[in-house]
Formats: C-alpha cells, sequence, structure tokens
C-alpha cells in the first residue's frame, strides 16, 4: 500500500487504511460453507508545505 500512494508525483501527508471484516451467524467452523464480507477503504489527505517563508 505504502508503495502504491509514495509512487506519484506529490506524495499525501497522511495516508489511512481501514479494513473490516463481516461474518455471517450461519458462518462455521471447519465448514466450508458460511457467509461473510469484508471492505477495505483507503483515505489519503495532501497539505500544503510547510517549508515556505511566511508572506512568500
Amino acid at each position: 500500500m505504502h508503495d502504491a500512494v509514495t509512487t506519484g508525483a506529490t506524495s499525501p501527508t497522511e495516508v489511512s487504511v481501514t479494513f473490516g471484516v463481516r461474518l455471517g451467524n450461519d458462518l462455521k467452523l471447519g465448514i466450508v460453507s458460511g457467509s461473510g464480507q469484508a471492505h477495505l477503504t483507503v483515505t489519503a489527505t495532501w497539505k500544503p508545505e510547510q517549508n515556505q517563508a511566511p508572506g512568500s
């Protein structure tokens, strides 16, 4: 994930990754059948550079 967001011309200041899994009531251990859902959310934030002198 890190390589994917830092290869652009300007890297983001912050990157957040959220991963969630939901298992259904009919999921049984050791049994192939069952239900489930998964999601992945990636958020990137770019902020102006802080290195510039005031008034420039």
